[in-house]
């Protein structure tokens, strides 16, 4: 006879096997894509004046953008303006496109392992593997099909650096790099998952120092109870008594 199989319990269940995780990652995914490549498609169809393609002249190359004036959202704090790029998020790393390619796709695959592993009620991990699931495929949707990367959104328009201070290349702006939602995805969705990295490690720590105080306790108590099981031997010894053998 076969033994009952038990079922799996919480903390042995996956999130592979679990609808609303499943559910929770993809959805999470899903909208923050779909937020990119609206917004890129708008914006540069729109923010120029007229509709800006990318494609490619006979030797491969792109045509530079047209000159427009930045569209302001909200003063001083958020202004549309487009740029494209080779590197990786806010402009960094240009040049090696294919690189960036293949580590988007290692991104992904190390999402999806990450996600399989965890247990499905770690909702908040869920969402950040969404998130930056959402920035890889955002830029790699861009980089397959213009071979570089849509830019648009600026960060604290028209706000300069104090007391005269440049950046390394020059530019004297608060903020000068232009990025998109897929860099926004990326960088917050990394960022909690180092948070909660951080916190993983401090309970950790927190609750080997709970059982090393346990053990301490422990050892205090042991000798302890071995005294008072002597002294009540003695005493039934004393007494005439014989002790029984769950006594010995």
């Amino acid at each position: 006879m076969s033994a009952t199989r038990q079922p799996a319990g919480p903390s042995t269940l996956r999130a592979s096997r679990s609808r609303a995780a499943v559910a929770r990652l993809l959805v999470t995914a899903a909208l923050l894509l779909a937020a990119d490549l609206v917004t890129k498609a708008v914006t540069f169809d729109r923010v120029a004046g007229a509709p800006v393609t990318l494609a490619r002249d006979a030797n491969g190359q792109l045509p530079p953008l047209p000159a427009h004036e930045p569209v302001i959202v909200a003063s001083r704090i958020l202004g549309l303006h487009l740029t494209v790029n080779e590197g990786a998020v806010f402009g960094l790393g240009r040049g090696g496109r294919w690189i960036f390619v293949l580590f988007s796709f290692v991104a992904t695959a190390v999402i999806i392992h990450v996600f399989l592993r965890s247990p499905p009620r770690a909702r908040v991990l869920h969402i950040a593997l969404g998130a930056v699931l959402a920035g890889a495929m955002g830029n790699l949707y861009d980089r397959l099909r213009f071979g570089v990367v849509r830019d648009m959104l600026w960060l604290f328009p028209d706000v300069k650096l104090p007391f005269g201070l440049r950046w390394p290349d020059g530019a004297d702006g608060l903020y000068p790099w232009i990025f998109n939602v897929a860099d926004v995805c990326l960088v917050g969705g990394l960022l909690v998952l180092m948070a909660l990295l951080y916190l993983h490690d401090r309970r950790m720590i927190r609750e080997q120092e709970e059982d090393r105080e346990h053990l301490r306790g422990f050892r205090v108590r042991l000798p302890k109870a071995e005294a008072e099981i002597r002294e009540t031997r003695k005493e039934l010894r004393n007494q005439g008594v014989r002790s029984s053998p769950e006594t010995k």
